[in-house]
């Protein structure tokens, strides 16, 4: 599996248009699936993919030293999910000036917070009630993994 950076947003929506994985990045405010349109790729805004476009890694800039990021990987191919997030992870640290990067994940997706655990991030934080989905309000987990 190789992973690059791609600006080709079919690919990107592609993954995040994905009905299941949209159930899942999307609150209460946020656009119809059909209405969603993407951060378009730019100075500072990196799309990841691999040649068969499992899934996508996307990192924005936070500051001048800490990426966030966030990583969807269709259904199909979770198996490859360990190793597509390992390889992006790597990307990053090669590709950018990166020192830290940082997750912001719901409390109520267990599976992810486990699964970041798996990549040595750490838990650094908690904002409570700041993320409503469904009419429920939830707290955001903030995990954190320095070069």
């Amino acid at each position: 599996m190789i992973i690059t950076e791609t600006k080709d947003i079919d690919k990107i929506k592609h993954v995040l248009c994905d009905p299941e994985i949209y159930d899942r990045i999307a609150d209460d405010g946020a656009p119809a699936l059909e209405d969603f349109e993407p951060i378009p790729p730019c100075d500072g805004v990196y799309y990841l993919t691999d040649e068969n476009n499992i899934g996508i890694v996307f990192f924005h800039w936070k500051n001048h030293i800490t990426l966030e990021g966030h990583v969807q990987i269709l259904k199909a191919h979770r198996n490859d999910a360990m190793e597509f997030s390992k390889k992006a992870l790597q990307w990053a640290w090669d590709n950018t000036q990166a020192m830290k990067i940082v997750v912001t994940i719901p409390e109520i997706y267990k599976d992810v917070l486990k699964f970041v655990e798996k990549h040595g991030f750490v838990y650094e934080g908690l904002s409570k009630g700041s993320y409503l989905k469904n009419s429920v309000l939830y707290s955001l987990v903030y995990m954190g993994l320095s070069r």
